[in-house]
């Protein structure tokens, strides 16, 4: 344990960096659907099938909200997967704007709100971290309905839900209720103090390291 390297992580030292883009004037969500890969044991026909169910009522539902604009950020890796979701996303509004590699930073920045589709819950997506350190408010809708005891759950930094949980209601309850919001982004500092070191400087404090070597 003591040859470890504690630095923290290099690679989203910039997402500390404060930056406030122009915000548009409609409320944005940015959902990130993780797509099903070869390796899980989640991919089955029957996981397919739930996945697009899940992926055309959620569309439905959030294009109800009043004032809503909505950003999808496919992952950027070359999975088969992702070309079945564009389509899906495509047939049901084509207007919707669909990102592959733009930097997530950036389309988190400008969003109000973050909405992970995870097919399974024990590996999540690390677009909640990044969302987290960038205040924003994360729902996790999970399609297994299994929840781990991972730190952002203990911190209840994170809103964790299934396809039975009332997502319009929830979200609506985000916006209008500043309470319940603060709590979530306070809940979201304080994981952030727990599970990550050096916000903000981890590739220097690495760099440090390696030198002491």
């Amino acid at each position: 344990d003591k040859k470890i390297i504690i630095c923290g992580s290099p690679r989203h030292d910039s997402f500390f960096q404060s930056k406030n883009p122009k915000r548009s004037s409609k409320n944005t969500i940015l959902l990130c659907p993780r797509p099903i890969v070869e390796l899980t044991c989640h991919n089955s026909t029957q996981m397919y099938i739930k996945y697009e169910q899940i992926l055309k009522t959620t569309i439905q539902k959030l294009k109800t909200l009043p004032n809503t604009q909505l950003i999808f950020k496919l992952h950027p890796g070359d999975i088969a997967h992702n070309d079945s979701i564009k389509k899906i996303i495509q047939k049901i509004d084509p207007s919707i704007v669909i990102f592959h590699t733009k930097p997530i930073d950036v389309l988190i920045r400008k969003s109000d709100l973050v909405l992970v589709i995870s097919p399974d819950g024990f590996d999540p997506s690390t677009v909640i971290l990044e969302s987290i350190i960038l205040k924003k408010l994360v729902i996790n809708l999970v399609l297994d309905e299994k929840f781990y005891d991972f730190s952002y759950e203990r911190h209840k930094a994170v809103l964790s839900i299934t396809e039975k949980n009332d997502l319009q209601k929830i979200i609506m309850n985000l916006y209008n209720d500043s309470q319940f919001k603060n709590s979530i982004l306070s809940n979201g500092e304080k994981f952030l103090q727990d599970y990550l070191s050096n916000h903000g400087i981890a590739s220097e404090t690495f760099a440090k390291e390696l030198l002491k070597l």
